[in-house]
Order: structure tokens, then C-alpha cells, then sequence
């Protein structure tokens, strides 16, 4: 759907739309922060106002009031187009889950035209009372006003609320566990490699002890070559980047941003993992000496 800023020259922008009953907001607990709902609930009529999520505010008005701007909504493929006056501004809402980013939203009224394309329609309602008494009360009340309009299915929203958080938080686990599997591995084979090259070095180390160097030079000798291979770490993994957030951001996992702030941080907490990983293998390091390597001979 595009949408277009007719109070001033913006451009078209595509965008969801979403058309509501008055009582939509109300009932699905989504607050409308700024301005009111729809000012009429009657199906039949023009559309002359519409409610915008907080994101397409941001992205229209930056910084200015959104209210009583007019856009022009346009839907070729469903011969939708009219202008209408934004009266409220809504909380914004994940339609593709919790870990997606909020999509520039547009609601419209359940009237007219809009009411026409408008099906499947869904009936929302809050409280305890069994989905089966919902589902015939809605289809009694339909049966008067509307007769070839029946009821497919009925379910409760909590119960699909924690299905989609039960995958969502298996996906979470399947991403952080394969992570976690991929750093010890990562991190075991740097352990083994510097203890290796102590156990290679002992000598040049027990010589460099004997011409004056102190078990903190000979720590240090450890420390550095951990922190350059972590360093060769952190630069393959810039290299693949933009595979790595492609994937990240796929439809299995849901869409991922990651702030400059993480991105820093990812890369400190890896030569601060390394550092912590080579203490060990430095301090057997600072405790060669070379009468140790005399008696071993």
C-alpha cells in the first residue's frame, strides 16, 4: 500500500494497513498514545480518518506533532484511495513477533469500501469466558444482520501467544546455544595452542629468564599472542558480517538490528574471553627456569 503526505511534498512510501473496529485498540490492550480512536463504528460510510502507529509518525513527521496531518492512502490492486485526517497515533505492535521490528502502520477504519475487502474478519474480545460461547455468540449475532457471514475457527489468543513464544524462545535458545558451542570450541583450541607454544619455548623462555627477563615480560609474551589471534578472530568475523546479518535477520529467526553499541562490545568481550584464556598457559610461562630445563636434560 502506498501512502502519500498531502499537507506537503513527501513522497510515496509503502507501508501495512490494517482496518480496525472502533474497539480495536481497547480491546487488544495497544494504547493510542497520542490523540483518540475512530469517532464512529458504523460499517457504512467514507473513510476521512485513520490512526498510525508510532513508527510511521517518526518516519513522516520527525519531531513534529503527526495529528491532523492528511495523507492519501492508495491500494491500486483493491481499488482503495482516499484522503483522510490522522486523528490518533498508536503504541506500535509486532505483527511478525516479538523480535521483529514495528513496520510503518496505517489503521483504518472497518467502514465502506475498507469493510468490503476487510475478510476474513476477526473478532476480538477480552475475559475468561470459553472460546465455544464466544464462537456462538458471534455466530447468532451475525446470523442476524448478516446471514452468509459464519464463524471458521475460534482460539484463544493467550494460548497462541505462548505457542509463538515457546518457538520464538527455541529459536532464541538454538541461536545462543550453537553461539556458546561455537566460542568454547573456539576458545579450547586457543588454550591448546598457547600451552603448546609454551611447551615448544621453554627453553628460549628459560633463556630469556637467565638474560633478565622477568616472568612478567615472559607473561606478556603469552598474552600478546593470545590477543593477536583473537585479533585475526575478530577480523574474519568483519569479513562476514554481511552474511552473518542476513542471516540474523531471516524469516526462521526474525528481524535482528544490532547497535553500534553491541558492536563494539562483541569484539572487547573476545580479547578480554582471550586474555582471561591465556593466564594460565602465561603464568606456567613466568615459572620456566632454566635449571628446571637442566634437570629435565
Amino acid at each position: 500500500t502506498a501512502l502519500h503526505g498531502t499537507d506537503r511534498d513527501l513522497p510515496a512510501r509503502s507501508m501495512h494497513f490494517c482496518a480496525v473496529s472502533q474497539g480495536f485498540f481497547q480491546a487488544m490492550g495497544n494504547p493510542i498514545v497520542e490523540g483518540r480512536s475512530f469517532s464512529s463504528s458504523s460499517f457504512t460510510g467514507g473513510v476521512f480518518e485513520v490512526v498510525i502507529n508510532r513508527q510511521l509518525a517518526s518516519e513522516l513527521w520527525p519531531g513534529e506533532e503527526p495529528l491532523h496531518h492528511t495523507v492519501r492512502v492508495e491500494e491500486p490492486a483493491l481499488g482503495l484511495q482516499f484522503v483522510a485526517e490522522v486523528v490518533g497515533v498508536a503504541q506500535d505492535m509486532r505483527f511478525s513477533g516479538l523480535t521483529s521490528t514495528p513496520d510503518a502502520t496505517v489503521f483504518l477504519p472497518l467502514r465502506g469500501n475498507v469493510f468490503t475487502i476487510s475478510f476474513p474478519l476477526y473478532f476480538v474480545t477480552r475475559g475468561t469466558v470459553s472460546s465455544h460461547s464466544i464462537e456462538e455468540f458471534t455466530r447468532q449475532q451475525a446470523a442476524s444482520s448478516m446471514p452468509s457471514l459464519g464463524v471458521t475457527t475460534s482460539y484463544r489468543v493467550d494460548e497462541r501467544l505462548r505457542e509463538s513464544l515457546m518457538e520464538q524462545k527455541a529459536r532464541a535458545w538454538f541461536s545462543t546455544g550453537g553461539a556458546a558451542l561455537i566460542a568454547i570450541i573456539a576458545y579450547l583450541g586457543l588454550y591448546g595452542v598457547l600451552v603448546h607454544s609454551v611447551n615448544s619455548r621453554r627453553k628460549e623462555m628459560a633463556l630469556r629468564a637467565c638474560l633478565g627477563a622477568s616472568a612478567a615480560n615472559l607473561r606478556m609474551i603469552v598474552i600478546r599472542k593470545a590477543l593477536r589471534c583473537s585479533v585475526a578472530a575478530v577480523a574474519i568475523s568483519l569479513l562476514a558480517w554481511k552474511p552473518i546479518m542476513v542471516l540474523a535477520s531471516g524469516a526462521w529467526v526474525g528481524k535482528a538490528e544490532l547497535s553500534w553499541q553491541s558492536a563494539v562490545a562483541i569484539p572487547l568481550m573476545c580479547l578480554t574471553a582471550a586474555v582471561g584464556i591465556s593466564l594460565l598457559p602465561a603464568a606456567a610461562a613466568a615459572q620456566v627456569s632454566l635449571a628446571k630445563m637442566l634437570k629435565e636434560q
